[in-house]
């Protein structure tokens, strides 16, 4: 197995733990978790209502988990939304928009998935 392939296999399975139901936040402000593939996943709360008390949006609009893409080997990834561009920065995340994506640093990815358990992720591309 040469190297781009051992590399596929191991973003396959990291992939395997992303949360593919979502919910917005209108619901999850009375229930926060989600339902996916039969297991109950909780969502930070303290997130919840940040998002609820700072961002203009209609809370029907936004969507969680936040989802990253980040592709193999770079060392930042992207939104392709900006309603989950202008949820991120309410975490004073930085986004820098180029070639219709909405970027920021994996770092800070990190952090937000460190700190807000179920409400952000990311999905490693290769």
């Amino acid at each position: 197995m040469d190297i781009e392939n051992l590399i596929k296999n191991e973003i396959s399975t990291v992939n395997k733990g992303i949360i593919r139901s979502r919910a917005p936040v209108s619901i999850l402000m009375n229930e926060p978790a989600l339902k996916d593939d039969g297991n109950t996943v909780k969502l930070n709360e303290n997130c919840i209502h940040r998002i609820v008390d700072n961002c203009n949006l209609p809370l029907s609009a936004i969507y969680l988990p936040i989802t990253f893409f980040v592709p193999y080997g770079l060392g930042e990834g992207y939104l392709l939304s900006e309603k989950d561009a202008r949820v991120v920065e309410i975490f004073r995340i930085e986004t820098s928009f180029r070639a219709g994506k909405y970027w920021v640093k994996n770092y800070e990815i990190n952090r937000l998935i460190a700190h807000y358990n179920g409400c952000f992720q990311k999905v490693f591309i290769p």
